[in-house]
């Protein structure tokens, strides 16, 4: 490898030996993950993108009545959803809007609430 290759490449290097998933792609074709790059000049590479969570919405309304979510405040209570409205989740006694739900609460298996952007 050259200076020029290992300066033009540093920072998915820097990336790969960190543990992340290194993508690549030849003449503006799909990215592919490459399990062991060499960082060669003729293809681009790139740090696999995290997933972005987005807020869940109406169309969610059959997925999310009936779960429980707990704050990620540290709260000690557990409220479940019982109403989906076009702008807000109904929990316990209160309304969130969306947003705010995926910023403030979390599923009781701590996965997040909301959604992956396709």
């Amino acid at each position: 490898m050259t200076r020029e290759q290992l300066i033009k490449h540093w920072n998915e290097i820097k990336a790969f030996k960190e543990g992340k998933e290194i993508e690549m792609r030849e003449n503006g074709k799909d990215w592919s993950i490459n399990k062991n790059p060499m960082f060669a000049n003729e293809f681009e590479y790139r740090i696999k993108p995290e997933p972005k969570l987005i807020p869940f919405d109406f169309s969610d309304a059959e997925f999310l009545i009936g779960k429980a979510v707990k704050r990620k405040d540290g709260s000690k209570y557990v409220q479940l959803i019982h109403q989906v409205e076009v702008e807000y989740i109904f929990l316990g006694k209160g309304q969130i809007k969306f947003d705010h739900f995926l910023d403030s609460c979390i599923f009781l298996d701590g996965s997040a609430c909301g959604k992956i952007k396709q």
